[in-house]
C-alpha cells in the first residue's frame, strides 16, 4: 500500500454504495486511524436530521471487519517458503505427520489461505492486461507485454494448481482426519471454479487486444485449460458443473458457498454496542434530580407561606410540576448534546472468531453540519462549481459527516495462525443503501426532442443525480495528516449508474 490507509468506492448493486478500507498494522502496540468522510447531497432529495436522521442512517449501513489477504504474486506463491502452499507443503512431506494433532488444523488453514491469495493474485494479473489490451491495438511493444503476461499467467497457474492436486495422494489415505480431507476437496473445488473463471475473462482479454487471429496458441491452451478443469470437477464428482441446457439454480449457490468456506479463514467477529449507555442515564438522573429540587423547593416555600390545602400552595403545585417537567427536557436534551460532541455513536469491537482474543475496536458518528462548518480542504476538495449552485438554487448542499476512529492491536494479531502467511492489514467493508436516497427523485429518464437537419429527432436521457464523497485520513499513531479522496457516486430513480474516483 501506497500509504497506511486505503480506500476505495465502488457500487455492489443496484441499491449499495460500497466502500473498502485497508488499515496498515504499524509497528506500534496500537495502531490508531481515523477517518472523516463528508457527504454532500444535493437539497432536492429533501435529506436533513428530520428526514433522516442519524439512527436511520445507521440501519442503512452494513458493516463488516476482516483480515486482508495476504499479498503475493503467483510467483511468490510458488516459490517463496513462506507461502501457504509452500507451508502445506512441508507439514505433509513429513512422514510422521499423522501423529501431530495440530498438523491437521494447520494444513485446513493453509488450505483455505492458498485458495483467497490465489484469488487476489489472478486479480491483479487481470486488471495488468486488461490495462494492456487497451494499448496492444496499436503498439507492437504492448501486445508482447500482453502475450507474455498471458503466458506467465498460464504457465504459474498450472504448477500451482497441479502441487496443490498432487497432495491428495498424502491426504486421500486411512487415519486422516475427515475434516482435513473434506477442507482439501472443498478448496480444490473452488480453486478448479477460480481458474475457469479466470481463464475465461482472459479469453476475453484477448479478444479486446485484437490478438485472437495472431496467437492461436493462446486460444487453445486457454480452451484446452478451461475443458480440463470442467473435466476434472466431473471426475471428482464435485457438483459445480454448469448445466447450461436447463436452468442451473444450484452452480451460483454453491460458488457462493465455497467462497464463504474459503474465505472463513479471514473473518472475524464483530460486535455493535452503542456507547456512552450508562452516561446517558448518569446525566438523565441529575436532571431529573436537579427538577425535582426546583419542584420540592417551590412546594415546601409555598406550604411554609401559605399553609396546607390553600389555593396559592394547590397552584405552586401546579407549576412546579410543569416547570420540573420542562426543566427535566430541557436538561435532557443539552445532555444529548455535550454527548454528541463528546462521545461515539457506537463501538464494533473486533475479536477473533472464537471470542478468545481482542484485536481492537472501531467507533462511530455521524451528524449534519452546516456548510460553513466544513473545514476548507475539504470544500476544495469538494470543487463544487457554478452549475451545481444553481442545481440547489443557491442552497448549497446537505452534508453528513461520518467519523470512523480505528484502534489495532499489533501484538494480538500475533494470535490468530500460528503457522500461516503473516497478516499486515485489516479490511473494513461498509455498504450504503441509497435507496433512502432515491424517494424524491424525478423519473429516472426522460424525453428530449432536437432537430437533426431538417428532421425532429427523439431522445430518452437519463436523469442524473450526483452524490460527492470526500474523506480525510489521519494515522494518529504518527500524529501525520494523510492524502484523502474525493469520489462521486451517479444515482438515478432506479438506483446506482456509476462511481467515479476523481483527484
Amino acid at each position: 500500500m501506497d500509504q497506511p490507509v486505503h480506500s476505495e468506492l465502488d457500487a455492489h448493486d443496484r441499491y449499495q454504495l460500497e466502500f473498502k478500507y485497508d488499515y496498515e498494522l504499524l509497528a506500534h502496540k496500537k495502531t490508531r486511524y481515523r477517518i472523516v468522510t463528508y457527504i454532500f447531497l444535493p437539497q432536492s432529495l429533501g435529506i436533513n436530521a428530520y428526514t433522516y436522521p442519524p439512527d436511520e442512517f445507521y440501519r442503512s449501513l452494513q458493516n463488516y471487519v476482516r483480515l486482508k489477504t495476504p499479498v503475493f504474486s503467483l510467483q511468490e506463491l510458488a516459490e517463496t517458503p513462506g507461502s501457504p502452499l509452500n507451508r502445506a507443503q512441508r507439514i505433509l512431506d513429513d512422514p510422521d505427520w499423522l501423529q501431530h494433532p495440530n498438523d491437521g488444523g494447520l494444513l485446513i488453514t493453509n488450505f483455505k489461505f492458498l485458495r483467497a491469495i490465489l484469488k487476489d493474485a489472478l486479480d491483479d494479473c487481470l486488471e495488468t492486461l486488461a490495462r494492456e489490451a487497451d494499448r496492444s491495438p496499436h503498439e507492437l511493444a504492448d501486445a508482447a507485454h500482453f502475450t507474455g503476461h498471458l503466458s506467465e499467467l498460464l504457465m504459474r497457474t498450472s504448477i500451482i494448481v497441479a502441487r496443490y492436486r498432487d497432495f491428495a495422494a498424502r491426504i486421500n489415505v486411512a487415519g486422516v482426519d475427515a475434516r482435513v480431507l473434506r477442507s482439501f476437496r472443498l478448496t480444490d473445488e473452488s480453486v478448479s471454479l477460480v481458474m475457469e473463471e479466470v481463464l475465461t475473462k482472459a479469453m476475453m482479454l484477448l479478444d479486446k487486444a485484437q490478438l485472437r487471429e495472431s496467437r492461436p496458441d493462446l486460444v487453445e491452451q486457454i480452451a484446452a485449460r478451461v475443458s480440463a478443469e470442467q473435466y476434472y470437477r466431473r471426475s471428482q464428482q464435485y457438483e459445480s458443473v454448469l448445466n447450461v441446457n436447463a436452468t442451473d439454480e444450484q452452480f451460483l449457490f454453491r460458488m457462493s458457498v465455497l467462497k464463504k468456506f474459503t474465505s472463513s479463514v479471514l473473518y472475524l467477529s464483530n460486535q455493535v454496542q452503542r456507547e456512552g449507555t450508562t452516561l446517558v442515564q448518569i446525566l438523565y438522573a441529575i436532571a431529573a434530580g436537579i427538577s425535582m429540587i426546583f419542584a420540592t423547593f417551590v412546594a415546601f416555600y409555598f406550604q411554609q407561606r401559605y399553609g396546607n390545602f390553600t389555593f396559592p400552595f394547590f397552584l405552586a403545585l401546579v407549576i412546579g410540576y410543569m416547570f420540573k417537567d420542562r426543566i427535566k427536557e430541557v436538561m435532557r436534551g443539552r445532555s444529548d448534546s455535550l454527548l454528541r460532541s463528546i462521545v461515539y455513536d457506537r463501538r464494533t469491537i473486533i475479536k477473533t472468531l472464537d471470542g478468545e482474543h481482542e484485536l481492537g475496536y472501531l467507533r462511530e458518528k455521524v451528524n449534519y453540519v452546516r456548510e460553513t462548518d466544513v473545514p476548507l480542504p475539504v470544500l476544495t476538495a469538494r470543487n463544487r462549481q457554478l452549475i451545481t449552485e444553481l442545481d440547489n438554487d443557491g442552497q448549497g448542499e446537505a452534508v453528513i459527516r461520518h467519523e470512523k476512529l480505528v484502534v489495532l492491536k499489533r501484538h494480538a494479531f500475533r494470535h490468530i495462525y500460528a503457522d500461516a502467511p503473516e497478516i499486515q492489514a485489516v479490511k473494513d467493508i461498509t455498504r450504503i443503501d441509497v435507496r433512502r436516497f432515491l424517494r424524491k427523485m424525478d423519473d429516472p429518464t426522460q424525453v428530449w426532442h432536437y432537430l437533426d437537419g431538417d428532421k425532429v429527432r427523439r431522445e430518452r436521457l437519463p436523469r442524473v443525480y450526483y452524490i460527492n464523497f470526500v474523506q480525510n485520513y489521519q494515522a494518529q499513531s504518527k500524529a501525520i495528516q494523510l492524502q484523502g479522496h474525493r469520489f462521486r457516486a451517479r444515482l438515478t430513480r432506479k438506483g446506482i449508474r456509476g462511481v467515479e474516483w476523481l483527484e
